[in-house]
């Protein structure tokens, strides 16, 4: 069962989860707020059992490690049409960007002292379609992104992929 060591206590966002669970027993009211303006750890609780029992799939947000979460969410917000969820230079440990139609993740940025070393394990891909990517990848090089390498992916259909940077170095792609 649930206990108050599962749960933090954080802001509900003023954007809701994409897809709302659906009504049940368990949880009648699925966005509820308390007073405070957070979840409860017992409205957690039931929150997450309701998600659980009725095999709607979880939501997600993306957390990205960086040296400066206000920046690298100013360029995401930009790169993929999000918004930032509020203004991040009061809560510079992190920052986060929110999509407008409430369809895709929120992605968080959170800071952290050490380097990027190595290879992301982990990317996001841009698939803005093969009639756009060239477009799309010159006009996230105005707003600070690097080119790596364009590469041709072997089909079925045969498509390009073009790998880039963030300005801290994370690796993403278009296509």
């Amino acid at each position: 069962m649930c206990d108050r060591s599962e749960f933090r206590h954080e802001p509900l966002s003023d954007v809701e989860s994409p897809v709302p669970p659906p009504r049940t027993a368990v949880n009648r009211a699925p966005h509820v707020r308390e007073v405070s303006g957070h979840f409860g750890w017992r409205r957690a609780c039931e929150y997450r059992l309701s998600w659980q029992h009725d095999d709607v799939p979880v939501p997600i947000q993306i957390v990205i490690d960086c040296r400066d979460p206000n920046a690298l969410a100013d360029f995401w917000a930009e790169a993929l049409g999000y918004a930032k969820q509020w203004d991040c230079t009061a809560t510079p440990a992190w920052c986060a960007v929110v999509d407008r139609t409430k369809r895709g993740p929120r992605i968080v940025f959170q800071r952290v002292d050490e380097a990027r070393l190595g290879k992301n394990r982990v990317h996001l891909d841009m698939q803005v379609g093969q009639d756009y990517a060239e477009a799309e990848v010159k006009r996230l090089l105005t707003i600070g992104a690097a080119t790596l390498e364009t590469i041709e992916v072997a089909g079925p259909p045969l498509h390009t992929r073009t790998i880039m940077r963030d300005p801290e170095g994370n690796e993403f792609c278009v296509q």
